[in-house]
């Protein structure tokens, strides 16, 4: 393996915050959550003015996580200045490492998780939505499939479009924005009068889940670096709770009311989320990359306040590497980096297909009975047996989905023990396991207790895959790498609908063979990643390996 390169850092001042910031990358909770590591650029004070470049002679400064940025505009340099030498500085990492996790960090881990119960009820509503539509709309078994797949292809628009417009405007702007959508669009699909205008107002639902994503970098900028990944792991238990919450609304209201109202509701939590965001500041990395000096500075004081902590002493800085960005063509440079991305993309792509394939086929079996009552339809309308959830599938489904609460705690307490590649195979492995057993004609109390394995392993699929996708990629193709993994995940809920709810009406066996072979195949892959990421400081080489 390559020894990690000492990276020349060039130390800037602003007199007019003349900089400029690119897109880190984001994620879905599942799968799509993309931290956003920044580099510090010098925000001082007004100096003497270099008249050629306005840039400080090349100093070593300690490497730091080095996020997208472009290199700094050049056609500004009339009015910057030199910093005189000798005063003290810090970065923003270094001003939130101070501070620590506090009751800073608490208040904002709070509003976040709304955003992510709020969240969950748009994604896992769609299971039980799909199911009353068939019934009451008669749809045909690919458009039935589409209600699902026309939100994650907005999700897949929504991430990346969102995604470089808060590197423009802002992290807290931009999820505002994409919150609001959201509960704008979901309160529209609640009066949906025809399923046009119902693929329409999901589809800019998933819009706005993708553009919320950027949640996780606004998170994440304001968390100390050593308690970062445990907080974030953590985070996921909202996640959690609004799936429960979602289910058991789901089982009280739709039998009483219908499918509509469900959606109604389910729309609600979003606005609690924007009302609390007036208690949120933006990121103050973002403040800083922008020249928003100030305000970076009044939130950090902020923070220090709350947390009854002092900042450091000196100026705010930030740092800018003048190693060249990696681009998508490295990630196939060598036979090793291409090996490792190509099974990257395929991992990612079943970790999600599986997840949430299980959590629309956990749906029909549970109104259905198992795999052998399963109905086999061969017309296109729904004929008089069509089965919606009753109470003891919803309180099934609710049973089942608890088990992400436990894999959260599996996850935090074995990676660490038995690695990321063997945590990996051992879950794909599992799961493929389980999922093949649904194939037999047993008992629904033994399907119910399957299908919860198999959703806490695929649960805990995500958590795995993401950390070990971070350590792996070296620095400069780390964010871009990431990024395409993510991408590839999208793919996942975007097909799985046509397997977990048409296939299913035709081949209820292949189905299920389906998901058990492409887990199989899953885990056989982690076997041919480069290495054994535990314990491995993150790389700055150009390879992998």
């Amino acid at each position: 393996m390559m020894e990690d390169s000492d990276v020349e850092e060039e130390e800037i001042i602003f007199q007019n915050g003349v900089t400029k910031g690119t897109k880190g990358g984001d994620f879905d909770h599942r799968g799509d959550q993309l931290q956003q590591q920044t580099e510090p650029a010098v925000l001082g004070e007004q100096a003497e003015e270099d008249e050629s470049t306005g840039i400080l002679p090349e100093t070593n400064f300690e490497e730091v996580e080095r996020n997208d940025f472009e290199a700094l505009d050049d056609q500004g340099s009339s009015s910057e200045e030199l910093l005189l030498g000798g005063e003290d500085t810090y970065t923003v990492e270094e001003a939130i490492d101070k501070c620590g996790f506090g009751l800073f960090q608490l208040k904002i881990s709070c509003i976040t998780g709304v955003l992510f119960m709020a969240d969950a009820f748009e994604i896992i509503i769609l299971s039980i939505l799909a199911d009353q539509l068939h019934c009451d709309w008669s749809l045909s078994l690919p458009k039935k499939a589409l209600i699902t797949t026309v939100v994650f292809v907005g999700y897949l628009i929504g991430a990346s479009t969102f995604g470089s417009w808060s590197d423009k405007y802002g992290r807290k702007n931009i999820v505002w924005i994409s919150s609001f959508w959201i509960f704008v669009f979901g309160i529209l699909s609640s009066f949906a009068p025809t399923l046009l205008w119902m693929y329409i107002a999901r589809f800019c639902v998933g819009v706005g889940l993708g553009g919320a994503a950027q949640v996780w970098p606004l998170y994440a900028e304001f968390l100390p670096s050593r308690s970062r990944g445990r907080t974030l792991g953590l985070m996921q238990i909202f996640w959690v709770i609004g799936v429960l919450t979602v289910v058991a609304m789901a089982a009280v209201v739709v039998p009483l009311y219908g499918w509509r109202v469900l959606l109604f509701l389910a729309a609600l939590p979003q606005l609690v989320f924007l009302i609390l965001m007036n208690f949120v500041p933006e990121s103050p990395m973002f403040d800083v990359v922008s020249g928003q000096r100030r305000n970076a500075e009044r939130t950090l004081r902020i923070v220090a306040k709350v947390n009854k902590k002092s900042l450091p002493h000196g100026r705010l800085t930030v740092k800018f590497s003048t190693e060249s960005r990696g681009t998508i063509s490295d990630l196939f440079k060598t036979w090793r980096t291409s090996i490792a991305s190509f099974l990257l993309f395929f991992i990612w792509f079943v970790t999600a297909f599986t997840y949430y394939g299980i959590v629309l086929l956990s749906t029909e079996l549970f109104s259905t009975g198992n795999i052998c009552e399963a109905q086999v339809e061969e017309h296109n309308d729904c004929a008089d047996s069509c089965q919606k959830l009753d109470t003891a599938g919803y309180l099934q489904l609710i049973a089942t989905s608890s088990s992400e609460l436990v894999s959260i705690f599996v996850v935090l307490t074995t990676i660490d023990i038995i690695g990321r590649k063997r945590s990996l195979m051992i879950f794909f492995s599992l799961a493929s396991v389980f999922i093949f057993l649904l194939n037999l004609c047993v008992d629904l109390r033994y399907i119910t207790i399957f299908v919860f394995v198999i959703r806490g392993f695929s649960s805990s699929l995500f958590t795995v895959i993401y950390i070990y996708t971070t350590e792996v990629y070296p620095t400069h193709i780390r964010s871009i790498g990431l990024g395409m993994c993510s991408s590839m995940a999208r793919f996942g809920p975007i097909t799985t609908p046509f397997f977990a709810q048409v296939l299913l009406a035709y081949s209820p066996r292949m189905t299920v063979s389906c998901y058990g072979i492409f887990t199989l195949l899953a885990a056989i892959g982690v076997l041919f990643l480069p290495y054994e990421t535990k314990g491995v400081k993150l790389k700055s080489a150009a390879t992998i390996g």
